[in-house]
């Protein structure tokens, strides 16, 4: 079964039915160019290569997302693997190097480039910027998921600091060559978060036209037709408005008011929490609790709360959120 995500100017290709590679389609590469042929020269960040390069033996989570990230540009994508670095370093300039080489994707040299917040860059950041430009995300979105996903792996492979989703890329490691099954994994959970990342992109300007001044310290995110609108854009610096809070559909039933959460250098911060005395009772103790006002569940962290009717929800943000209220995790 094939699936299509069509990402503004490129398509990202989740293969479901064709991601498991093995020995007989794809052959391990340690000190030659043989690669499997692909469909056509591909163009990264307005350059056309013909093939791509990146080190052999174990690998990381950095490697297999960056190569997942280029697979989501280019479908056909499989790069030859190698430890001759004297080959990587003097390849020609028709081949994508990448976390081997010391060139422009790589982050092994003294001279590695570092974010604001002193992280390094890995393999995967410094592609992310170029191939997020080719599939049409704006800066906003680029920085917003370097800062909540990209920025951790890098971190995990350049200090080794623990990251759950780059120890479990990296148990996939075994005595055959599994590279391309981590390269599977990785990539559907690509496809998945650069979509979810495209609808952030489409919804920026929806989100901006639904602060409103009477009350900009919540945003009813349901429009005049009752579509809800999903959008994280309230927590972006570029924000102009202090949002603390937004109303949204449950996918259960009723309405949520959650919580912006901020997150930043690896922790999480609510900007509202809801009362201590409500989080975590059950339905029937809410009613008693909560004086009639409508709140079916309040989650025990206290970030979200459910309401039975709208303007049960629209009150509660009225009456309720109108200052910082925040924990961080």
């Amino acid at each position: 079964m094939k699936t299509e995500t069509t990402i503004r100017k490129g398509t990202v290709y989740s293969k479901y039915s064709e991601h498991r590679f093995n020995n007989s389609t794809v052959k391990s590469c340690d000190s030659t160019l043989a690669l499997p042929k692909q469909s056509c020269v591909f163009t990264v960040g307005g350059k056309n290569y013909t093939k791509g390069m990146t080190h052999a033996g174990s690998f990381h989570a950095d490697d297999v997302f960056a190569t997942a990230l280029i697979r989501c540009l280019h479908h056909s994508f499989i790069p030859v693997r190698t430890n001759d670095y004297h080959l990587a370093e003097t390849a020609a300039d028709d081949i994508l190097v990448y976390d081997i080489g010391g060139g422009k994707f790589d982050h092994h040299q003294k001279d590695r480039k570092v974010r604001e917040d002193g992280t390094p860059y890995a393999a995967f950041g410094l592609l992310w910027p170029v191939v997020g430009k080719d599939l049409g995300f704006s800066d906003i979105a680029i920085q917003k998921f370097d800062r909540e996903f990209v920025c951790n792996i890098d971190r995990h492979d350049n200090t080794g600091c623990g990251n759950s989703i780059a120890y479990a890329i990296s148990s996939m490691n075994n005595e055959v060559d599994t590279f391309m099954d981590a390269v599977s994994l990785a990539t559907g959970l690509m496809v998945s978060m650069l979509y979810r990342l495209h609808r952030f992109d489409e919804s920026i300007e929806f989100a901006k036209s639904r602060i409103d001044p009477r009350h900009p310290s919540w945003v009813d995110m349901i429009d005049s037709s009752g579509i809800c609108h999903r959008c994280d854009y309230f927590a972006e610096e570029s924000c102009p408005t202090r949002v603390l809070a937004i109303i949204t559909k449950s996918k259960r039933m009723g309405y949520c008011v959650t919580s912006i959460t901020d997150r930043k250098n690896g922790k999480t911060s609510n900007r509202y929490l809801f009362p201590k005395e409500y989080r975590g009772l059950s339905e029937d103790e809410l009613k008693h609790v909560a004086h009639g006002i409508g709140m079916t569940f309040c989650h025990p962290s206290g970030f979200m709360a459910i309401f039975e009717r709208y303007d049960q929800a629209t009150y509660y943000c009225e009456k309720n959120i109108k200052e910082e209220k925040r924990n961080e995790i």
